[in-house]
């Protein structure tokens, strides 16, 4: 259910997003919320570095699982880019990314 409404938030943007990029992104969102709330938060100009510091939720960017899926090949890896997309940022060269929709 969670793929569904962010994959029909998503068909109104200017260039549409690959369906396996938005479900890699869900799979993170659902499995490791925590961390993904974190990446919100730093976008769209933070760094999203996992900060060195214990019990920081972007520490778990460095779990085995979690970077298995954010370097997966089947619609990743989820860099910068695409999770901008993914979170609703329209990305256009030479433009900067605007608010997502609420």
């Amino acid at each position: 259910m969670a793929y569904n409404v962010a994959f029909a938030a998503r068909l109104t943007e200017l260039e549409p997003l690959e369906p396996k990029t938005l479900a890699l992104w869900t799979v993170v969102t659902t499995r490791w919320p925590a961390p993904a709330e974190w990446i919100r938060g730093e976008l769209p100009d933070g760094d999203l570095s996992p900060v060195d510091e214990p019990g920081h939720p972007s520490g778990l960017l460095l779990d085995p699982q979690v970077r298995l899926v954010v370097g997966s090949d089947r619609g990743g890896p989820l860099d910068r880019a695409r999770v901008l997309r993914c979170c609703g940022y329209v990305t256009e060269p030479g433009l900067r990314p605007a608010t997502p929709p609420p």
